[in-house]
């Protein structure tokens, strides 16, 4: 036993030396990067028409909800078809946010069913954006697990929190991703990305759950692989200091950075399956750099 444990210990420090000369290698050819995040721009918003759309507080006087159920079924059916002419007509006098009588809200049945024009007029009434349904999942939650693409990016551009989380964890990228829908995606990453200032984006989400798949999704769609959360870390740190080499190895094959805070945090695990992960990608990236090296000694000589 003690002849086992002590081979398996020598190997870490074998492993550990590699790595270190890895990274001292790296700093010295300016390879090992301290990116900071670039500063964009807030999307822009949908601002209501007048002060009387503004959301109002619990103890402010708010509009009637309909009173009876067949002027409730009405809007329904007016939400779902889009016809926005006759629901006009049946909000006169109501209050956008409580005019169904349910969690649900005329924001949240348009998204489903992907109606743009009722979600505009709707935004310019002044409708809340992030209220939630009994699933805990917004209006842009509804959008992005359908696919409505347009409306998503209405309702992301309006303000809606792309981080928002249901009562399953999930944000609507997270929906969007396990429904397959693509461009939703790709338009929520752009979205993300333009308002982005050292917060946890989706893709850290990923790493610490070990959702490979997702990861894989977001990073095919635009989602940059080094960018840091507010404590300054990558989705790499997140994804090694949780032990989920899943999605660590799909965040190196992307390009992840390596640095020295991952490789002591792989390290502090002591687990040798990740060592040997990092291994394997220090011995292919050193054979690239090899290969580069070669390749430009040979420009030189033409």
């Amino acid at each position: 036993m003690r002849t086992y444990v002590g081979g398996v210990n020598e190997g870490i420090r074998d492993a550990r030396r590699q790595l270190i000369g890895y990274l001292l290698e790296k700093d010295k050819q300016g390879l090992v990067k301290y990116s900071k995040p670039n500063k964009e721009l807030i999307p822009e918003r949908i601002q209501p028409k007048s002060p009387t759309n503004k959301a109002t507080s619990s103890t402010e006087q708010v509009k009637q909800t309909p009173k009876t159920e067949s002027e409730h079924d009405a809007i329904l059916k007016a939400v779902s078809s889009g016809d926005l002419y006759l629901l006009q007509e049946l909000l006169k006098g109501l209050d956008v946010n409580t005019a169904l009588l349910s969690t649900d809200t005329l924001l949240h049945l348009a998204a489903e069913h992907g109606k743009e024009a009722i979600v505009y007029f709707l935004l310019r009434q002044g409708v809340k954006l992030n209220l939630k349904d009994r699933e805990g999942r917004t209006a842009l939650h509804r959008a992005s697990g359908r696919g409505h693409t347009a409306v998503a990016l209405a309702l992301a551009k309006a303000g809606a929190d792309i981080h928002a989380t249901d009562l399953m964890s999930k944000t609507p990228l997270h929906l969007a991703a396990q429904n397959g829908h693509e461009n939703t995606v790709k338009v929520l990453v752009h979205e993300e990305k333009k308002s982005l200032k050292n917060q946890t984006t989706v893709l850290h989400m990923a790493a610490t759950e070990d959702d490979a798949t997702l990861a894989e999704v977001l990073l095919r769609n635009g989602t940059l692989v080094d960018t840091r959360d507010g404590q300054r870390k990558t989705a790499l740190y997140h994804a090694v200091r949780q032990g989920n080499e899943k999605t660590a190895g799909v965040l190196l094959k992307a390009g992840a950075q390596v640095d020295s805070v991952i490789v002591d945090a792989a390290f502090e695990l002591n687990r040798k399956s990740l060592l040997s992960l990092f291994l394997r990608y220090v011995q292919k990236s050193m054979s690239q750099n090899e290969i580069t090296e070669k390749h430009n000694k040979q420009e030189n000589r033409q």
